[in-house]
Order: structure tokens, then C-alpha cells, then sequence
């Protein structure tokens, strides 16, 4: 494979729960991503020996500038009472004195605690091959390009990703085309190249719906 083959310009997102990565906690924590939908938020406190505060401020049912406190008492997990449409900030107090930092995390939950996950940007103007049509054969691989795939509501297609080192692409991510056609990877094996991998063999399904 090579790049003469890729003819599409695609960003790449991958479905995460988190409010805030796991991360050594500090006055103010560095939000991730925003709500999907309404949600709570769980934070995490591991490691901690000294009891604390987190403080959530946020939009809820119309409200902005909206403020909820979880104490802490050496480590654990709270959640929010409110669902919250937006973020603005997390903050802390009484957390950051201790010789290590303790880690925290902050994950969107639903009103049973499951996580509520979204899609967020992991790579932006990346190049790919998608074969819609026709056959296209790997190496030992004789797979037709395009089959049924009804039970996914779609069908699914092959593709190829030139190789970084600093991402690798994953079952579950979103590639998005720059002309909006959505794609869901099933499965993205490493291709071998002669000194160093080539790419990644993907497995897409095509997806419709909002990011």
C-alpha cells in the first residue's frame, strides 16, 4: 500500500465517558470533553489521605453558573445529584498538599451510574483508502471489498490507514470523511511493512447518524 492510494481526507474519533483524564489532581482539572446529553459527574479520587473538595460549576435546566460541592474524605468516588447540559470548570480544594498528588477522574454517568459516552476528536486531516467496490486483495487476503452487512445496518467495506506511531486506530473509533460519510472501525490489524509496519488494515462499517 501507499499513499498514491489514499483519495480521502478523514478525521478520526474515538467514544470516551471521561469529563476529565486520569491525572494527578490539581487546583483546577483540565476538562476533556463536554456532556452528550444531560449527565452526572463521577469523580474519582485514588491515593488521597487527606479529605477534600470538588467542586463542579455548570449549566443545568436552564440554569448557568450552577455550583455542587463533592467532599471527599481520603479518597472514593462521588457523583453529581444534578445532570448537567455543560461544564464550565472543575475545581479543587484541600486535595493538592499531600507529597504525591492523588489521581483523579472525572466520567460522565447516567442516573444508574453506567457511563455516557461521546465521540471526541483523537486525529484531524489524516489521509485513508476506502474501497466501496470491487475487489481488493491483501497479501494471502482475497476478501471481496464490499459485503452485506445487514444486522449492522450498513455494509462494510475495507480500507487502509498509512502507519504513525503515535496513534494506532481501534474497533469502536468513528472515521468521518471530509464530505460527512461516517465510518465505524470493526477491526484495524497492523500491516507489515519491510523495516517498519506500513499501516493499518481497517474493517469499516458504514454509519449514519450524529457524531
Amino acid at each position: 500500500m501507499s499513499y498514491a492510494e489514499c483519495d480521502r481526507q478523514i478525521t478520526v474519533y474515538r467514544q470516551t465517558a471521561y469529563a476529565v483524564q486520569p491525572a494527578a489532581v490539581g487546583v483546577t482539572l483540565s476538562l476533556y470533553a463536554q456532556p452528550r446529553i444531560p449527565a452526572r459527574v463521577q469523580i474519582e479520587l485514588s491515593d488521597a489521605t487527606s479529605d477534600g473538595v470538588v467542586r463542579v460549576t455548570g449549566a443545568t435546566a436552564g440554569l448557568t453558573g450552577v455550583v455542587e460541592d463533592l467532599t471527599f474524605e481520603s479518597g472514593g468516588a462521588r457523583t453529581t445529584v444534578r445532570s448537567w447540559d455543560s461544564i464550565t470548570s472543575i475545581t479543587t480544594a484541600g486535595l493538592t498538599s499531600e507529597a504525591v498528588p492523588p489521581t483523579v477522574t472525572g466520567t460522565y454517568v447516567g442516573g444508574d451510574g453506567s457511563p455516557i459516552p461521546r465521540f471526541v476528536a483523537l486525529v484531524a486531516d489524516r489521509v485513508a483508502a476506502i474501497w466501496e467496490s470491487g475487489n481488493r486483495a491483501w497479501s494471502g487476503n482475497g476478501t471481496a471489498a464490499v459485503s452485506p452487512s445487514a444486522a449492522l445496518g450498513g455494509y462494510t467495506v475495507r480500507g487502509w490507514i498509512p502507519y504513525e506511531s503515535s496513534w494506532a486506530p481501534r474497533a469502536g473509533d468513528l472515521i468521518v470523511e471530509s464530505n460527512g460519510t461516517q465510518w465505524l472501525v470493526q477491526g484495524a490489524p497492523v500491516a507489515p511493512g519491510t523495516i517498519a509496519p506500513d499501516g493499518w488494515r481497517l474493517t469499516l462499517t458504514q454509519r449514519q447518524g450524529s457524531i
